[in-house]
């Protein structure tokens, strides 16, 4: 009988889990944020997110202290393995690149990743191409009773698909405006302060 990637995936979060001696009891659930930004494996946006936690006054729930890729474990072969971006997007890092764009920026890598919150909680989190169901998937395991704040620490994510649908989008789609990544950066930071 076939095992399928996304079966072996969690169980390779499951082993993680026990090899680290995380606390709590695992949850293991799929990213409730699926797209081409993907933040929580995205490398610049989480540097941009400690940062920006940093700066803020008062601690945010969901508040990232640090984080670390990791290397594929052996019991997980060909998931997330080499660290491929399924796509490069604008300067926008919403809309995907086009033949002639300048500015690019690579997707978020397939992944395995380690965060450590403020709180001192520890989570786990997979992101690669599922060939089961022909798309990238995203596999998370946190400790049970954590998912408000995994939730909040998720809450930008959802800011990339909000400025793809808003009207502005017609800036999105500029290729002459150059500060774009600060833009994106900027909307980050208001929507983890609640300002969106």
């Amino acid at each position: 009988m076939p095992t399928h990637k996304r079966e072996i995936a969690a169980q390779a979060l499951k082993a993680l889990w026990m090899e680290f001696q995380l606390e709590g009891e695992p949850l293991i659930f799929p990213s409730p944020v699926q797209g081409r930004m993907q933040i929580e494996h995205h490398p610049m946006l989480l540097n941009q997110l400690l940062d920006m936690d940093r700066q803020l006054e008062e601690p945010r729930p969901g508040r990232l202290k640090n984080w670390r890729s990791l290397p594929p474990p052996d019991y997980a072969p060909g998931i997330a393995s080499i660290g491929e971006v399924n796509t490069l997007l604008k300067a926008d890092l919403v809309l995907p690149a086009e033949v002639g764009d300048s500015g690019t920026v690579p997707a978020a890598p397939y992944s395995w990743m380690y965060y450590i919150f403020e709180d001192g909680w520890k989570a786990l989190s997979v992101y690669f191409y599922d060939t089961d169901g022909n798309d990238s998937a995203t596999l998370a395991v946190i400790p049970m009773g954590r998912q408000d704040d995994w939730l909040a620490f998720l809450k930008p994510c959802r800011m990339g698909d909000r400025m793809a649908r808003s009207p502005r989008n017609d800036l999105l789609r500029s290729d002459e405006n150059t500060g774009m990544r600060e833009l994106v950066v900027s909307r980050i930071v208001k929507v983890c302060k609640g300002a969106l």
